[in-house]
């Protein structure tokens, strides 16, 4: 999920369970009997206490991704929201999210080069969006 402010920073987070060498942006798993945008917006509340309103949401992408070890893939759904939020008001979910920041496409960018942001094919048309 991209949550973008009005200053068209993109919110960024560090996942313990992950790596904490990389940043990513907010993700998580659908549950039983709810819809993708809810889940949207359950995971970027979990993981970094921020409440969206639905209505600066839209669906934007989904793509399915190869599962390791599985002749199957999993789906991911793509929402971007837009919604002015300080990043002093990010409350990180304890023993999950290590951190938190906002970023520039240009600086995301350059994670990418210095690999600590996953190249994924669809980023400049991601950053159109913001």
């Amino acid at each position: 999920t991209l949550v973008a402010n009005r200053q068209n920073k993109v919110a960024l987070l560090t996942q313990n369970y992950m790596s904490t060498h990389f940043k990513t942006l907010v993700s998580g798993y659908m549950q039983p009997g709810e819809s993708a945008e809810e889940s949207a917006i359950r995971e970027v509340r979990e993981e970094l206490g921020i409440d969206l309103k639905k209505e600066n949401g839209r669906f934007w992408k989904m793509y399915a991704w190869p599962i390791e070890g599985c002749e199957g893939k999993a789906l991911y759904f793509t929402w971007v929201f837009r919604q002015d939020v300080d990043i002093a008001d990010v409350r990180l979910q304890n023993g999950e999210t290590a951190d938190a920041r906002w970023v520039t496409a240009q600086q995301l960018r350059e994670m990418v080069a210095e690999g600590t942001f996953i190249p994924y094919d669809y980023l400049e048309e991601l950053f159109s969006r913001i």
